[in-house]
């Protein structure tokens, strides 16, 4: 993308702006709970509000309702996320953490199931050169679950997870698998 902006002078080119165009804000927070030292968690809670302004589209790709056709803008959908995370005792070489969160709430598409994610992640680190984690989780109605090695440049990640490809009435299941290997210089 860089090289493009630097050698493209066509690269922002005004006729593709005439194909969709919104301007939007989002808002986030992260609040690291105080606590009593002898407290055995370290909770943290986190809010994210997007689509502030909600304008929706001025023009469309005329695929959906909007602005040339002479019908309102397409809205994009004021969305709230928020969740929170409790950091647990640290034990051997275990780091572990555990994750809940809603989000998309808002949204048409919205629904309990859809919106619920929980999460447990143990990192380890044996020496400065050698670590990971594993992780579980359940999003969407569905089971997730990573493996993440790093030894020194090389780095190995290993997912699986879901998505909801179907509708409310008619919920259908998208398994993903990913591996991803690379090397960090």
């Amino acid at each position: 993308l860089v090289l493009n902006l630097v050698t493209n002078p066509n690269f922002f080119r005004p006729q593709d702006l005439q194909e969709g165009l919104a301007v939007d804000a989002d808002f986030g927070i992260l609040y690291n709970i105080p606590t009593p030292k002898d407290l055995w968690f370290k909770p943290s809670v986190g809010l994210a509000v997007h689509n502030i302004i909600d304008g929706g589209f001025a023009t469309s790709f005329h695929l959906i309702p909007g602005g040339q056709s002479g019908l309102p803008a397409q809205k994009l959908e004021r969305r709230v996320d928020i969740g929170t995370r409790f950091d647990l005792p640290e034990f051997w070489v275990y780091k572990p953490r555990v994750m809940i969160d809603c989000h998309d709430m808002g949204s048409n598409y919205a629904s309990f199931k859809k919106c619920l994610g929980i999460g447990a992640e143990f990192a380890w680190k044996a020496w400065g050169w050698l670590q990971g984690s594993y992780s579980v989780g359940y999003g969407q109605g569905y089971v997730t679950a990573g493996v993440n090695l790093e030894m020194a440049i090389f780095r190995a990640e290993f997912a699986t997870y879901s998505e909801e490809v179907g509708s409310t009435s008619a919920p259908q299941e998208s398994r993903r698998i990913a591996m991803r290997l690379s090397l960090d210089f």
